[in-house]
């Protein structure tokens, strides 16, 4: 069974590689030609190492490296940005020499490499290897994929739903659990990871008219919603304001 199982995975890895240089390399190319073309704009001491870092990345940087702030509109705000990836980014400056900047890219890529090995397994679920194969170039390069190249949490929140979404086709109730819950801490809208869980549940149970073990499953779904939970908490706490995050945006 080793043996059968094996191949596939390797397959995956190789082709979850290929994509991920493929990509690089595309978007790699269009910054050199970018900085070229529209250098008066970008300015001429642009690197391709610092051409990426502006838009929201700035702001991931500011709270890796220092934290929250909260001022009242129109005053923009940092607490409209969820708290896993740059949290990621700090530890990662605490347990290496990277700048936070190298360590937001480091955080980005190495998830973007994950989540396409990951969706490459869940799409092979339903589908053959073709379609599980395309499924990640259609990815790879969509237009806004170039918010996986740069150092934004969408990569993160990918490989939580990739994550969620792959342990709920194996019925891996609490590790899809807690990838929702790091899915919720990463972009509210992760809380939507209850509907799969629930639709899933029902293809378990539901169609078999089985009961369901509520006191195993109930608390492994509830850590979806429970890490909405924890940064509303921190807010509440420390700006006095749990809904914060809605006035920000």
């Amino acid at each position: 069974a080793d043996s059968a199982v094996d191949p596939g995975r390797r397959r995956g890895l190789v082709l979850a590689l290929e994509v991920f240089l493929a990509n690089h390399l595309l978007l790699i190319a269009i910054s050199l030609l970018t900085s070229k073309l529209f250098y008066d704009v970008l300015g001429r001491s642009q690197t391709l190492f610092s051409l990426w870092q502006r838009w929201d990345v700035l702001w991931y940087l500011h709270l890796a490296n220092s934290g929250y702030n909260w001022y009242a509109p129109p005053i923009q705000s940092d607490v409209a940005f969820f708290p896993l990836y740059p949290l990621s980014i700090h530890l990662l400056t605490l347990l290496t020499p990277l700048s936070a900047y190298a360590a937001a890219l480091l955080v980005s890529n190495a998830c973007f490499l994950a989540a396409l090995y990951y969706l490459h397994r869940l799409v092979l679920h339903d589908f053959d290897s073709q379609v599980a194969e395309r499924t990640l170039y259609y990815l790879a390069f969509f237009p806004t994929a170039l918010f996986f190249f740069t150092a934004y949490s969408e990569s993160l929140y990918l490989l939580c739903c990739v994550g969620c979404l792959y342990a709920l086709r194996q019925r891996r109730w609490w590790l899809a659990g807690a990838c929702g819950m790091a899915a919720t801490l990463t972009r509210q809208l992760g809380i939507l990871l209850v509907v799969p869980f629930l639709y899933e549940l029902y293809e378990q149970y539901g169609q078999a008219h089985a009961r369901p073990p509520w006191g195993r499953l109930l608390p492994a779904l509830a850590l979806i919603p429970a890490g909405l939970a924890t940064y509303m908490a921190y807010l509440q706490l420390r700006f006095g304001n749990a809904l914060l995050f809605l006035r920000a945006e």
